[in-house]
């Protein structure tokens, strides 16, 4: 699969699994934005990888910027969620989740998300 050129959004994008994909991504010629809580502890990207800093439990930081990054061809959700609920904004469910460590979770629904795909 060609992704040379694709969109790409990374929450959790800057540790553990999101950063392997975030590297992965970066490496196949996407054009990666990394999703981070905390993007100044991020381990180590590739030059070409943008990151932002958003809270995924703050509706409105969120669709802001999703709004502000604009359409997207690939969204990966590599954020932990443990002790799950179900957030609305406008034009997006999320599921979202506060956990003990510095981690923050999100799963976009995929039905929501597919038309701005």
């Amino acid at each position: 699969m060609n992704i040379s050129g694709k969109r790409a959004v990374v929450f959790g994008g800057t540790s553990g699994i999101g950063l392997a994909t975030t590297q992965m991504l970066a490496a196949g010629g996407a054009m990666v934005t990394a999703i981070s809580r905390n993007p100044s502890k991020a381990g180590p990207l590739p030059a070409n990888v943008m990151t932002q800093s958003c809270d995924v439990l703050d509706g409105a930081a969120v669709e802001a910027l999703l709004n502000n990054l604009g359409p997207m061809d690939i969204l990966v959700s590599a954020a932990t969620v443990a002790g799950v609920q179900s957030v609305r904004f406008s034009k997006w469910t999320w599921t979202a989740s506060r956990v003990p460590s510095t981690n923050f979770g999100v799963t976009p629904t995929s039905s929501d998300m597919a038309p701005d795909m």
